[in-house]
């Protein structure tokens, strides 16, 4: 009876240490998800101040 217990134990130990170790890549995936994000935001953000650097460019040109 005391080696099925142990054998239990185990099993619980073994089932705690990989949820604990999914669970730490689900973090780190949510964190690289969050950053990709804002790396994409920044992104369109500068796309959206060249666009209007350019349309004001074409103004002054145009004006010439």
């Amino acid at each position: 009876m005391l080696r099925q217990w142990r054998i239990l134990d185990s099993g619980i130990r073994e089932i705690v240490e990989t949820t604990g170790k999914v669970s730490d890549e689900a973090q780190k995936t949510r964190l690289e998800g969050e950053a990709g994000r804002n790396t994409l935001k920044d992104l369109l953000s500068q796309v959206r101040e060249a666009e209007g650097a350019m349309k004001d460019l074409g103004e002054v040109v145009s004006e010439l």
